[in-house]
């Protein structure tokens, strides 16, 4: 019995020392537990006034053009491009087997998603004899409507915004606009006076004449237009001294009544063999582009939807002309690489002319066309730049022209006929 005393001692201070702790805190508890209250209840609504704040901010980005600008590599967004068109063809096959006449989804046409969900055009010197050109948009175009990506690839500002304004107005269901900057100039574009340009900067990139990366910044544009808007069907570069010499609706149907693209594609030109041997010898192209599949052209073209993805799921040619030159001064790749790559692919559904009239008379040795000034800018000239219908655009432009082109909007958008 006398063992048992401390053990019943023991118990006994324990409880008691357990309800001295529970009446002597009890209050505190207590006043902790309304002050946490009173914490919470004063933090939500600042909780919710940061939110609001965020969801503010995002949207300010979102309008900026947030979504366009991205971190992935050049062949993280290439192959993102050839997925996702990918899934769009398994998604229209799965509903064409089902027997579902939905296109409220489908940007792309039964032609080209006939064939293998994986498959895109294999590039031989020899061409494709037996290829079909694909119309990128649903033959229910009352329901679903092709747009036209306009790609800007420029260095600084671009002087004939107010004339490309004017161009654009009115169509705004009908295109999209990309643009890629020098990353140093990103801030030349202004909210209030850009309207349908402001927030349309993809990731910027440095481009120099004689080097790979004006055709890099090209394919860049190309894919970041293919990954926005599956609607775009059609894909068009211009610089900052291109400017329109019809109006929206011109080229809207021009563009849309053809299945080919409109890219100049030439052969025989006396400068081909100089060039082809810029990177240091003739064997540095082979095995994969003989001399006798090298082409140039104007880097200024329209491709359909199924070329745009040529270019983009290409690696194999983009690898010669890739390869830095060893004489910049007969090395200018996005003439040579664009036009030699839809030759070998997909020739026959190319119309082998451009839509943008460039005068390489005046100064053909210096490697620059002629550069139009502002005294020049009449009725007469717009006339004769069109070349009864042929082309639809023009460059290149000196900045001072603006005004002078402007006063003839109403000639250049079709607006005053006589």
């Amino acid at each position: 019995m006398g063992h048992k005393i401390p053990l019943i001692l023991c118990i006994t201070c324990f409880v008691c020392a357990t309800s001295l702790f529970t009446v002597a805190f009890y209050g505190l508890l207590q006043s902790s537990s309304a002050s946490t209250a009173r914490i919470t209840s004063t933090f939500i609504p600042e909780q919710k006034v940061l939110s609001s704040a965020c969801a503010e901010l995002d949207s300010e980005l979102d309008t900026r053009g947030s979504r366009l600008f991205h971190s992935w590599s050049d062949e993280e967004l290439f192959q993102r491009a050839v997925d996702m068109e990918k899934k769009q063809q398994m998604n229209v096959m799965e509903r064409q087997k089902r027997g579902v006449k939905d296109i409220s989804r489908i940007a792309i046409n039964s032609s080209s998603t006939s064939e293998s969900s994986s498959s895109f055009p294999s590039v031989s010197p020899e061409g494709s004899e037996d290829s079909v050109c694909h119309r990128g948009v649903s033959s229910e175009r009352s329901l679903l409507k092709p747009k036209v990506a306009f790609m800007f690839l420029t260095g600084g500002q671009m002087p004939f915004l107010p004339l490309w304004k004017r161009f654009f107005h009115g169509h705004e269901d009908l295109f999209n606009i990309y643009i890629h900057l020098d990353p140093f100039r990103v801030g030349v574009f202004e909210r209030n006076s850009s309207d349908m340009f402001w927030g349309r900067l993809i990731p910027p990139g440095l481009t120099e004449r004689g080097a790979p990366s004006l055709a890099a910044a090209m394919r860049r544009l190309i894919a970041n237009a293919l990954l926005d808007d599956p609607l775009n069907q059609y894909f068009a570069v211009f610089s900052e001294t291109c400017i329109p010499l019809v109006s929206f609706p011109t080229v809207y149907s021009r563009l849309t009544a053809s299945d080919k693209s409109f890219i100049e594609i030439l052969t025989g030109e006396p400068t081909l063999q100089g060039r082809y041997a810029s990177r240091g010898g003739e064997a540095a192209m082979l095995p994969e582009v003989p001399f006798s599949a090298f082409r140039v052209g104007s880097q200024f073209f329209v491709l359909t939807r199924h070329h745009a993805l040529t270019v983009v799921s290409d690696s194999k040619i983009w690898s010669k002309f890739s390869t830095p030159c060893s004489d910049i001064y007969s090395c200018y790749i996005e003439e040579h690489y664009f036009p030699t790559l839809i030759d070998m692919a997909d020739g026959r559904c190319a119309t082998r002319f451009t839509l943008t009239n460039v005068d390489w008379n005046v100064q053909p040795n210096i490697g620059h066309p002629r550069t139009y000034q502002e005294q020049e800018i009449t009725r007469e000239l717009i006339f004769s730049l069109r070349r009864n219908g042929t082309f639809l655009f023009a460059r290149k432009f000196a900045g001072t022209c603006l005004e002078p082109l402007l006063k003839l909007s109403a000639v250049l958008l079709e607006k005053d006929m006589d």
